[in-house]
């Protein structure tokens, strides 16, 4: 009896040449260190050096532009360049992945148990006395019961700013998104749903108590206490969260696109978002 076959290759979808040639300039900007901003070779010269035609050389980066690594305009000025890719839109685009994985609070602080405490203590030499200062300056506002004419928003706010602050320092890039992107997607749940409740003052309190302790390690250049510090700190968020709602409703991963209220997000400009390498 004939071996049967497991697998039949003629299913095997194979790439089109612009996907080919999407790749190929993918290596090429790599290669050359480009950064946001270099503009390409004109499209002249890339069917030229890619030997292609010109529909599947616009093709080949229409499906970069697709992907945000390049920005393409028009006229005789225009041409591809390479693409800032911000922390937001990363972020937001991440957010997508998660709208149909019922994720759970649970899932979203094991995730951030292991990520933050690791880049908080690799942040803890690089923080500057002005970095220092800002995160103090977030402590007071975090208590509730002492600032009653700052809004229940505007303490979150002060809270997962300290987190930001910090974490931003951290020098590993992945440690560094995973753990701002983790703060952002807390504050974008807290902003929308109020799922601390009438726990929010004590809540609050405990979070200045946790923020001014880790400020002690802080300022030591502790960072493996700063680290148990977090951890600890992580796990009571945790555990005022996910005792009140087991499963991240789909919805708030998706309220940072309709909700257009003003309030403060961070920004380059705050110095909160990496512009260029740690």
């Amino acid at each position: 009896m004939e071996p049967r076959e497991l697998f039949d290759l003629r299913r095997l979808r194979r790439p089109k040449k612009s996907e080919l040639i999407a790749d190929e300039i993918r290596r090429w900007i790599v290669r050359g260190q480009l950064t946001p901003g270099d503009k390409l070779p004109n499209e002249r010269e890339m069917i030229g050096q890619l030997g292609s035609s010109r529909g599947t050389v616009r093709e080949a980066l229409k499906i970069l532009e697709a992907q945000g690594l390049i920005e393409i305009s028009p006229g005789a000025a225009g041409g591809a360049r390479v693409a800032s890719i911000s922390h937001e839109s990363a972020s937001n685009q991440l957010k997508n992945f998660f709208y149909f994985q019922g994720l759970s609070w649970q899932q979203v602080y094991e995730f951030r148990l292991e990520v933050e405490p690791a880049a908080a203590a690799l942040a803890t030499p690089k923080l500057t006395d002005a970095d220092l200062a800002a995160l103090e300056a977030t402590v007071p506002q975090c208590t509730h019961s002492e600032r009653r004419d700052l809004s229940q928003w505007k303490h979150r706010v002060q809270e997962a700013r300290f987190h930001y602050l910090l974490v931003n320092r951290c020098p590993n890039p992945l440690l560094r998104f995973a753990s701002l992107f983790v703060v952002d997607l807390l504050s974008d749940f807290l902003r929308y749903r109020d799922v601390i409740g009438n726990e929010s003052t004590r809540f609050g309190e405990e979070c200045a108590s946790a923020h001014e302790r880790i400020l002690e390690r802080l300022r030591a250049r502790d960072g493996s206490g700063v680290s148990e510090l977090m951890r600890e700190h992580i796990r009571q968020l945790g555990a005022y969260l996910s005792h009140r709602e087991q499963t991240v409703d789909p919805n708030l991963l998706m309220t940072h696109y309709f909700n257009h209220e003003p309030t403060w997000r961070p920004s380059p400009a705050d110095g909160l978002y990496p512009t260029s390498r740690a």
